[in-house]
């Protein structure tokens, strides 16, 4: 009944959130929906759902309160995909989870009771006991049964807590043993200064007593799940830490939230000292003025030098103004030269700090204001003139790239969905990346996609860009713009032939004619829900068209097959491999049958368990299971071990009848046998596979198998 109403419950709020364009991650409120649907894929399991199922409630919720919430209805597939693409991507890693939480949790049960059933039980039963025996003095001679069990008891406790616990990692406190060692001392301590001479009894029994409560303080974390775990459990397999307390709580337990924070706090304090080290680095420039950028129209401009600085172990440049674009928005920096009169600086990258720019030059030695006298400096001076151009090359080719991206975000809205939103992009002279969140593409998708954005292309569109008020852009439908960006007061509104409207502060071509050509590089999957298409424009997209024609043309002269007969031939060749790799497997059927009747001739008996052992020279792991088969057919029952040197390189399998695997085990004999192969393998009871590098120790592998049996 719990996980009925906790499923409705969870797909009532997911779906409407989704629908709402919020979606499952990993920070913030995304965080908080990805908590929710794994919760409730947990629950699924225990009515026995091992595959996605949570998706396919979309569909019900959407008949059942559409009429109250239509956005449900009009968005009902994009909610379903998103829903099934987490659940899809948790189901990978739940099992593992479960397995490694369960073993532990299970665990733990098990053991919470064998150090109280073994030591505290049997103490206490000998504590009241002891307040039966009509003395007022404990000594040896009257209790000396009493401290024989007491000290078998205590040494027990300790060695279970020392032993297993140690190796299991199970006490959260790294004292715990030394501090159950040190109170069973000190009442050793107490009770042999007074045995001789006697303790009194109700002393005896409150050192007794205080003994074990000190004990009880430490034992309690052996029902805890420690915050190690419970941080493994998240960092590792995705288990939010409610999910971690739900399965805990199941089995009694409970779980040990304060140190699983302290592992948080640990690694947002990694997070921010790898942040602060960069900080404290750019802290260091003393100029804060703005630089003027002015490369949205130029490639040069007259610019003065205000710092030269040295971070790590690179020189940046500082100017009052620049034509440089600092890599931004996924666009990357700009590179170029500085010159002053015959002096010319070459500048590798341009970053910012703040809103200074700064130009790493390349030369890498330690900033120096300037030589010997008489002699050229090393770097510019601050307060020198210099003339700054951006190399006009590179820039152009990340001008194709940048506005191509545009066309590309606006062909996935056609093609795709709307709800194909930007995830991230790389914007290079090379290529550009785009992510998205969207199920895979098809490949008539990725080719109508293409051919929309060469049409755009082919048209020439004009680029266009102005600075407008946020206020007056924010949340209309017509022009993209990020949940999460951070925009100014004035932002940049690129418009291209007025369908593709966008705010991005990059550096376009004039017109969509200069991308040239638009080529997608591939589509794959980046991570849960979300895909990334690489692609090339421009000469580009005209290197990668030419490389596949000759590597078509290439390919084609191979087979012995003109281009347009490509196609065609490699069908017939993948039809005649199909047809040979038939009559192959039937050759080896063959064969592996009269070898598995030859060998029915040569069983050996050791210890009362049929064994049939055989080194085939030439045969490979493939071969020596048909042969394994074979004999299954024919209903042997015993052990086989097999070894076959194929091209050099061992292979070994291992076979056990059920009526035997009480006896033997198939996985252990190819454990024990494939190092002396130089390998390794294993495998289940009844069947085991291995392999290695050294032919020549087969015979000696397989005595030794034969010796596993004696």
């Amino acid at each position: 009944d719990v996980a009925f109403r906790v499923i409705a419950d969870h797909i009532r709020t997911l779906s409407f959130a989704i629908a709402d364009g919020i979606q499952p991650g990993n920070t913030d409120r995304h965080y908080v929906l990805r908590r929710i649907l794994r919760r409730a894929v947990r629950y699924g399991r225990t009515l026995g759902f091992r595959e996605p199922f949570f998706y396919k409630l979309v569909a019900v919720l959407a008949r059942t309160m559409g009429d109250i919430f239509p956005e449900i209805r009009t968005r009902q597939e994009f909610v379903s995909r998103v829903i099934r693409s987490e659940e899809e991507t948790f189901n990978k890693t739940l099992d593992t989870g479960l397995n490694f939480l369960g073993g532990i949790l299970d665990g733990k049960v098990r053991r919470l009771n064998v150090p109280r059933s073994e030591g505290f039980t049997q103490l206490r039963t000998n504590i009241e006991q002891l307040r039966g025996l009509h003395v007022d003095v404990v000594d040896e001679g009257n209790v000396g049964w009493f401290a024989q069990s007491y000290g078998a008891c205590m040494s027990a406790y300790s060695a279970f807590l020392e032993t297993d616990l140690r190796e299991l990692g199970q006490i959260s406190d790294a004292d715990a043993v030394e501090k159950i060692k040190d109170a069973l001392n000190e009442f050793g301590t107490f009770w042999h200064g007074g045995k001789k001479g006697g303790v009194a009894k109700k002393e005896f029994i409150r050192q007794m007593e205080a003994l074990l409560a000190r004990i009880e303080q430490v034992s309690p974390q052996f029902g805890v799940v420690q915050g190690d775990i419970a941080f493994k459990l998240y960092d590792t397999y995705g288990f939010p830490l409610d999910l971690t307390e739900l399965m805990a709580r199941e089995r009694g337990l409970t779980v040990d939230t304060a140190g699983f924070e302290k592992h948080m706090d640990q690694q947002r304090a990694r997070a921010r000292a790898a942040q602060k080290k960069q900080v404290i680095e750019l802290s260091e420039i003393e100029t804060k003025e703005p630089t003027r950028f002015v490369g949205y129209d130029a490639l040069s401009t007259p610019a003065q030098v205000l710092e030269v600085v040295s971070l790590k172990d690179r020189t940046a440049v500082i100017l009052d103004a620049s034509t440089a674009y600092a890599e931004m928005g996924g666009q990357v920096g700009d590179t170029g030269e500085l010159t002053h009169g015959a002096d010319v600086w070459r500048f590798t990258n341009t970053q910012k700090s703040g809103a200074t720019f700064l130009h790493f030059l390349e030369d890498r030695r330690p900033a120096c204001p300037a030589g010997p006298s008489g002699e050229t400096p090393d770097f510019p001076i601050p307060g020198m003139a210099v003339e700054l151009l951006v190399d006009p090359a590179r820039r152009n080719a990340i001008q194709r790239h940048h506005t191509v991206t545009h066309l590309l975000h606006w062909a996935l809205h056609e093609v795709v969905s709307r709800e194909a939103t930007q995830k991230g992009s790389f914007v290079g002279p090379d290529k550009l990346t785009f992510d998205f969140n969207s199920a895979a593409l098809t490949p008539p998708q990725v080719r109508d996609i293409e051919r929309l954005v060469n049409g755009r292309i082919v048209e020439n569109a004009a680029v266009q860009w102005n600075e407008v008020a946020y206020a007056d852009v924010k949340g209309r439908a017509d022009i993209m713009q990020f949940f999460g960006d951070k925009y100014g007061e004035t932002v940049r509104l690129v418009d291209i032939g007025g369908f593709s409207k966008e705010l991005c502060a990059g550096t376009h071509t004039r017109a969509t004619g200069e991308i040239g050509l638009f080529r997608i590089v591939s589509e794959a999957a980046i991570a849960a829900g979300v895909r990334r298409i690489e692609a090339v424009a421009g000469l580009n997209a005209y290197d990668a068209a030419t490389h596949d024609a000759h590597r078509l043309h290439d390919l084609a002269a191979k087979i012995g097959a003109p281009v347009s007969d490509l196609e065609k031939k490699l069908d017939a060749l993948l039809a005649l491999q199909k047809e040979t790799e038939r009559a192959l497997k039937t050759t080896i059927a063959r064969s592996a049958a009269q070898a598995a009747s030859w060998l029915l001739g040569r069983v050996q008996e050791v210890n009362g368990i049929p064994l049939i052992t055989q080194i085939f020279p030439d045969g490979d792991a493939e071969y020596l299971q048909a042969v394994v088969d074979a004999l299954k057919s024919r209903v042997f029952a015993g052990v086989v071990v097999l070894g076959g040197s194929a091209h050099g390189a061992v292979a070994l399998v291992a076979s056990v009848s059920s009526d035997f695997t009480a006896r033997v085990q198939a996985g252990k004999i190819i454990s024990a046998i494939a190092p002396l192969v130089g390998g390794k393998g294993g495998g289940k009871p009844e069947a085991a596979r291995g392999g290695g590098k050294d032919p020549a120790q087969l015979d000696a592998a397989l005595a030794h198998a034969r010796t596993l049996l004696a």
